[in-house]
């Protein structure tokens, strides 16, 4: 919400135009936006990897190998993210001499761009790669579920979004040097439109968990509809007659009906001894009989 916030305020007053184009304080207000998107990326980025490796962290609450690669993956992002937002937010002394150098303030100064440029390139780099992991763990964990093939197949494209934000990053990558353009607005569009698709991306993948329910439902009318098609669905067998056939019988019930006449039964008789004769079985005395009837059907 924070990201899209500035950066739709940042294109009202002219991100994406050059500065020619625009009055001074529109320029300086597109500015602000900007330096709040640095911030706004960096924080949405570093949460939807938390979150996600909190999702990992609960499937592999068992499996040692997952959790501690889920960690290492974990901590590298943070870590990353942590300074970049920092670095992004203390690049200029005092912070508003970012915005307000356009309106031709002389009072600050700035982090040298080559810096920024170069802290760009490996959070971008790292960010890739934790993705990539992220990627290679649910790959991982999907191909080891014990669960139908249909199943995997369903979950594995929506698992598989949590590695595609490393091709926004990597796109980006080459579009990192515009930051030293002399018209600044201008010359960042593309690495506002990648960041924008990196942490659209995230965001989703992040989610994904919430999807569960639907991934069920999916599954299920997916079953229903499969049995349908093989003709063994539940709905369409229906209690044989024993006089007549069913016109929804299965195949290989056509030529067998089942009737119950004339049943045989067969008695057994279980001599158990009484109370009063526990102690004494030699004896003979009395016993108490139990006959229980079986009733066997009989099969035309």
């Amino acid at each position: 919400m924070w990201y899209t916030i500035t950066l739709l305020t940042g294109i009202h007053y002219g991100t994406g135009q050059r500065t020619a184009d625009i009055s001074v304080a529109d320029s300086a207000h597109a500015m602000r936006c900007w330096w709040l998107c640095f911030l706004a990326y960096a924080s949405t980025i570093t949460f939807a990897k938390l979150s996600l490796s909190f999702f990992f962290l609960r499937l592999t609450s068992i499996i040692t190998l997952h959790r501690i690669a889920t960690i290492i993956i974990t901590t590298a992002a943070v870590a990353i993210g942590v300074t970049y937002f920092f670095l992004s937010l203390f690049q200029c002394a005092p912070v508003n001499f970012f915005w307000t150098r356009m309106q031709g303030a002389t009072d600050g100064k700035c982090i040298n761009m080559e810096v920024i440029v170069g802290m760009t390139y490996l959070y971008g780099s790292i960010a890739a790669a934790t993705d990539i992991g992220f990627g290679v763990l649910l790959g991982a964990l999907v191909w080891r579920l014990n669960v139908e093939r249909r199943t995997k197949v369903l979950i594995a494209p929506l698992l598989g979004m949590a590695c595609i934000a490393s091709y926004a990053a990597l796109v980006r990558m080459p579009y990192i040097e515009n930051f030293k353009s002399d018209d600044f607005l201008y010359g960042t569009v593309d690495i506002s439109l990648w960041s924008t698709v990196e942490v659209g991306i995230s965001v989703i993948a992040a989610n994904l968990a919430t999807l569960r329910p639907l991934i069920q439902h999916v599954g299920e009318k997916a079953r229903s509809i499969t049995s349908r098609v093989r003709g063994i669905s539940v709905q369409e067998i229906t209690p044989v007659n024993s006089n007549e056939t069913s016109e929804h019988e299965l195949p290989h019930y056509d030529d067998h009906k089942i009737k119950l006449s004339s049943p045989k039964i067969s008695t057994r008789v279980i001599a158990l001894p009484s109370e009063a004769a526990a102690g004494r079985q030699a004896d003979g005395e009395s016993t108490i009989s139990l006959t229980r009837s079986i009733r066997h059907p009989e099969v035309c």
